[in-house]
């Protein structure tokens, strides 16, 4: 077993310092002074008291790494990375649920405005704006001075999507083509972005245990199966139906990197029938039924 002592002084591991690695069974953030492990196969860092929760083994192996690995780059900044990408739908809740511990974070400050333009208080500006129009007018008896209150109120609401757009293209990286939150297989992992990949969220694939994709005319889910026991459901868009045949072939390519067990419940014919001979001419562990 190879142990790691985080020392700030080394240039290697402040390059590992900066990519703000957690644990991922203790969500614990690893800092200097900590004494981890590295998994030899999915090159997961682990506390050392975690590794011996673990009975020292993961991936199925015992076998961890004698060097600090390469800096993980956890964005994707090829288009080859990306095997398909959905953009979600509102569903239950919020676009992209609540996750794990086991999920890497990656958040990007495109400028110094961000966090102005991307809280909640700039809707409770935009409110003041409109709440203001709305007493002038009352005291003055001037509509137009109302008018002025909503256009303020709705410029004030526009600036955070203009702000993300023009900052968001900025980005070197497949993130600059998400316009909105969106769910992604790649050739690393599974992953969520928020617009333009102002937050991304990816889950390394030796923690799923399968996925489930639920289709039907009224709406399009997906459920994440841990290995722990865990469950994740999230809402996508129609993809089935505009997008058939990329997710098909992009299920089934995540399939045979990763091997993990997928299921697909259609509840329209045509596309039950295409995903049908679709699996049935692979040999991928894809199993496809009526909804």
């Amino acid at each position: 077993m190879h142990i790691h002592k985080i020392n700030p002084n080394l240039q290697e591991h402040q390059n590992f310092l900066a990519q703000n690695r957690k644990d991922p069974i203790t969500g614990d953030s690893i800092s200097e002074g900590d004494e981890v492990v590295f998994c030899a196969s999915c090159k997961s860092v682990f506390l050392i008291d975690t590794w011996e929760y673990l009975g020292r083994q993961h991936c199925k192996q015992k076998k961890t790494l004698i060097e600090l690995p390469l800096s993980k780059e956890l964005c994707l900044s090829t288009e080859e990375d990306i095997l398909f990408f959905a953009y979600l739908s509102n569903g239950k809740g919020s676009s992209i649920p609540n996750l794990p511990s086991e999920w890497n974070t990656v958040e990007r400050k495109l400028s110094k405005f961000h966090n102005l333009f991307n809280g909640m208080h700039i809707y409770f500006i935009s409110y003041l704006f409109f709440m203001g129009g709305v007493a002038i007018t009352v005291i003055n008896h001037n509509p137009i001075l109302f008018i002025i209150g909503v256009a303020f109120a709705f410029i004030t609401l526009f600036i955070p999507n203009w702000h993300n757009t023009k900052y968001g293209k900025k980005l070197n990286t497949i993130h600059k083509n998400f316009k909105n939150e969106v769910f992604f297989f790649s050739k690393k992992s599974i992953g969520f972005s928020r617009s333009y990949g102002i937050k991304e969220y990816t889950l390394n694939a030796d923690y799923i245990e399968s996925l489930e994709f639920n289709f039907s005319t009224s709406s399009n889910s997906c459920i994440i199966n841990y290995k722990d026991g865990y469950r994740t459901k999230f809402y996508l868009s129609n993809l089935l139906k505009k997008y058939s045949k990329e997710f098909l072939e992009a299920v089934e390519k995540f399939n045979s990197l990763f091997s993990i067990s997928i299921h697909l419940k259609i509840g329209e014919n045509s596309h039950y029938q295409s995903a049908i001979d679709f699996v049935s001419s692979t040999e991928s562990n894809i199993t496809v039924t009526a909804k």
